[in-house]
């Protein structure tokens, strides 16, 4: 049974860029454009690992992220196989 990853960007371009990396990887995805979408998707998130991809670099916003309980992150641009080696560390 393949992993399911939903997949929250609200660039729909990065959003499928992203998606199509991780379906040639065997997963299934979810994809939706925004947070509000993604809570809706969602049940017992506490114990659902969260990546996110972003933006911003600096060390205020990892600790930002790190609040809002993000599991990991990585930052844009990035190479488009570096999503799959975050989500094996944080998937069983």
């Amino acid at each position: 049974m393949a992993k399911t990853i939903l997949r929250v960007d609200d660039s729909l371009m990065v959003r499928q860029m992203v998606s199509f990396t991780l379906r040639a990887a065997g997963l299934e995805v979810v994809e939706v454009e925004n947070g509000q979408d993604a809570l809706n998707q969602l049940a017992a998130t506490k114990f659902i690992p969260n990546l996110m991809l972003a933006t911003e670099s600096q060390p205020e916003m990892k600790l930002k992220r790190k609040a809002a309980a993000a599991t990991g992150w990585m930052v844009k641009p990035f190479d488009p196989p570096k999503p799959l080696g975050v989500i094996a560390k944080v998937l069983p």
